[in-house]
């Protein structure tokens, strides 16, 4: 997508031009990164060179991390994104579940699902990727039984609790009351 805009001044016109390509026009467009010379002689003869260099940008690089939801069916996802290369600034178009759209480079508050992500830098350069936040695979359900004290004062009695559902590993918290 490189191009040469040439300025010819002095010399008596009109002027001929002579590049490293072959081409014999004054500009040169769709030209890929590289070094162009050219060759201009103006109507008496009169020889001028001038070395043009056409440098790429650094490829347009991202990496995103995920924050999965904590807790089944709550929105506490994110995505994390890190994006270099390519030319400043960057333009980020976000779409996801339930009719999602974001504008900025990381996203926050997110459900269960698939996130994708168009990047675009200043020069119109796109790369894109999709990211899955995941959630636990159901909501945490405490089943209990219990075997009351027998007699007053003794130690007879227990509480026998159960988890299913939520993620692991499991955090248990006893309260006691008298």
């Amino acid at each position: 997508t490189g191009a040469t805009d040439l300025m010819v001044t002095g010399g008596v016109g009109p002027y001929s031009y002579l590049w490293n390509t072959g081409a014999t026009t004054q500009d040169l467009s769709g030209l890929p990164a590289g070094t162009y010379q050219v060759n201009v002689t103006d109507v008496n003869g009169c020889l001028d060179s001038a070395s043009i260099v056409l440098t790429n940008p650094s490829p347009l690089i991202y990496t995103g991390v995920v924050t999965n939801v904590q807790c089944y069916g709550q929105a506490t996802g994110s995505i994390d994104l890190t994006v270099s290369g390519g030319s400043l600034p960057y333009f980020f178009s976000w779409t996801g579940q339930n009719g999602f759209t974001a504008t900025t480079e990381d996203i926050s508050n997110l459900v269960f699902g698939t996130y994708s992500v168009t990047i675009t830098d200043f020069n119109g350069c796109v790369v894109g990727a999709s990211y899955f936040v995941n959630q636990p695979t159901s909501q945490a359900v405490i089943s209990s039984s219990i075997n009351n004290i027998l007699c007053y004062g003794a130690t007879t009695g227990w509480i026998n609790a159960s988890v299913v559902g939520g993620a692991l590993p499991y955090r248990q918290h006893w309260l006691c009351y008298v």
